[in-house]
């Protein structure tokens, strides 16, 4: 596929420090297929809601690297536009669940790849209350629960 306006929106923390090699990935595969590409950084949480909601509706395509809490932030952005963008998942977080469960490759490189070459697949998207949705809903526990498995994984690599 071929696009003129496209944006990539990454989050530097996503993914146990591997953004350069995530970087490295998938920017080679995503760049000749984009025209005009915006690349933005998340610095803080709630960058990439407000990224997708202030240039999606210029965008053809959008591109998060990132998580599941960074693709839940893009899918808020985005949701609510008028004119909304191809949305496409380079899975960089931890977890990774909601590319998981679309059978995105898992290795950053082949879901470029994937992405570039694949065909476009429409999703269903909840809204509760003022809070949109992708493939889970819940109350807390599920971040509390990767938490705990998180912090027992840094403790076994500490050892």
């Amino acid at each position: 596929m071929r696009w003129k306006k496209g944006m990539l929106i990454y989050n530097k923390n996503a993914g146990n420090d591997k953004l350069e090699r995530n970087l490295g990935g998938c920017l080679p595969v995503l760049a000749p297929h984009i025209d005009e590409f915006l690349i933005l950084q998340t610095k803080q949480k709630g960058d990439a809601c407000r990224y997708c909601f202030k240039y999606g509706e210029e965008m053809d395509v959008v591109f998060v690297l990132g998580g599941d809490g960074t693709v839940h932030e893009c899918i808020n952005g985005l949701s609510p536009l008028q004119k909304r963008p191809l949305f496409g998942i380079l899975p960089g977080g931890t977890c990774n669940d909601f590319s998981r469960t679309l059978k995105i490759p898992q290795n950053v490189r082949q879901a470029a790849e994937a992405l570039v070459n694949g065909k476009v697949r429409p999703i269903d998207i909840s809204k509760s209350n003022n809070d949109y949705f992708s493939n889970f809903w819940g109350v807390d526990l599920f971040q509390m629960l990767q938490i705990i498995l998180m912090s027992r994984k840094k403790a076994g690599s500490e050892r």
